[in-house]
């Protein structure tokens, strides 16, 4: 009988636990928390708000704060905000995400969980499909700025957001013109030319005019230049990237057959070469190491050393600059960034070596060097057949 009360306090433990959970403003991470980001930018009438940014809706629930500066739900046009459905009417996951395309911005699975707050279910108030209707404008107004903070939250993602008075929020992405104001807007603010041709993108959303007048009524503060242009300076670079990227595949799509052929007929060669070669060099009896067909044979290995070292070099600028492979010749590794300068060190030692190796022709350590730098040379480029087999 004892183990009676310890089974009705583990059901009155589960019970309560239950209950605490189940009741508004325990929602854990579906309800919307205020934010602190020091991530994306901001613009309120033109004026670029310092970072880092701190925004949450009043106690009211009627304006938004941000960075201490409240504005009431009928600042900016939040119409929009007000009239779009909830994620049930939605359907879960159905979304897109951030950036409004298959490219997204780059925004947290479940972006739009948490729409319809604690206040939306457990106030009371005439609803159509889970809509606030015409007739409670109040919890219409308090729906559209908690929707607003909804959307703010994209700022910890990157977003690039324009507020003004009046007019509806207007969220961009790097990707989907945001890169292009950014560079209008750092252009005004160093006294340069700068240019209001809108984008494609941002001209099929209907922001002619406010992109124009973005630009032209903006306000930059002392940190905008400076925070901008490194959000800026990360787009190009990574554009550039992906440029380099692109470029150095086309190549390999151009050259991959002909130097696949060429690099397959010169290992055949070299290993024929190498065989016939390695019952001479490494016998036992002395033959005479300066006569013509001795070098002959010689500069054969030589030439099949310079040929296999280019394609060696080839094959790694390309596949380097399309990201297939990583140096890891430690100095190799520090001259690759810049192709020119490893082509230059390459062709460089490469001519020394050969040229040394030549010289040195007589002497039977010379021969053996020749024949293993050749050895070596061909199983690289065998090495390379393979690899471009792989992702030919």
């Amino acid at each position: 009988m004892t183990s009676h009360p310890l089974l009705y306090a583990i059901v009155f433990a589960v019970c309560f636990s239950t209950n605490a959970l189940a009741q508004p403003g325990n929602r854990g991470s579906g309800g919307l928390k205020p934010l602190e980001t020091d991530q994306g930018s901001l613009l309120i009438d033109g004026v670029y708000v310092e970072t880092p940014y701190s925004i949450d809706v009043s106690a009211d629930e009627r304006s938004i704060v941000i960075n201490g500066v409240s504005y009431g739900a009928d600042y900016f046009d939040l119409s929009q905000l007000a009239q779009q459905r909830g994620r049930e009417e939605r359907g879960r996951g159905m979304g897109r995400g951030p950036g409004g395309g298959r490219r997204g911005g780059g925004g947290p699975r479940g972006w739009d969980d948490g729409f319809e707050t604690q206040n939306e279910r457990f106030r009371g108030g005439p609803r159509v499909n889970g809509n606030v209707t015409e007739s409670d404008p109040l919890e219409k107004d308090a729906l559209a700025v908690r929707r607003l903070l909804q959307s703010l939250q994209m700022l910890d993602w990157g977003a690039i957001h324009v507020l003004d008075q009046g007019q509806p929020p207007w969220q961009l992405w790097h990707d989907q013109s945001g890169h292009e104001l950014l560079e209008a807007l750092i252009a005004k603010s160093k006294g340069e030319a700068y240019s209001t041709d809108v984008p494609k993108q941002a001209a099929s959303s209907g922001y002619d005019e406010r992109w124009a007048s973005t630009i032209v009524n903006f306000e930059p503060s002392p940190s905008f230049r400076d925070r901008a242009e490194q959000a800026v300076a990360l787009v190009n670079e990574a554009e550039a990237q992906n440029a380099s990227v692109q470029a150095a595949n086309l190549l390999i799509a151009r050259l991959n057959y002909p130097m696949t052929m060429l690099a397959l007929v010169l290992v055949v060669f070299a290993v024929g070469h190498l065989m016939a070669e390695a019952s001479q060099i490494f016998s036992s009896t002395e033959e005479p190491t300066d006569t013509p067909n001795v070098r002959k044979k010689l500069v054969i290995s030589l030439v099949i050393i310079g040929l296999m070292s280019g394609i060696d070099l080839a094959w790694t600028l390309i596949a380097h600059q399309s990201g297939t492979m990583r140096e890891l010749n430690p100095v190799g590794s520090r001259l690759i960034e810049n192709p020119y300068t490893l082509a230059v060190f390459k062709i460089l030692i490469t001519s020394m070596s050969l040229a040394l190796l030549f010289y040195l022709r007589q002497k039977p350590l010379a021969r053996k060097a020749t024949w293993w730098c050749c050895l070596v040379l061909t199983l690289l480029t065998a090495r390379w057949l393979t690899f471009q087999s792989l992702f030919a």
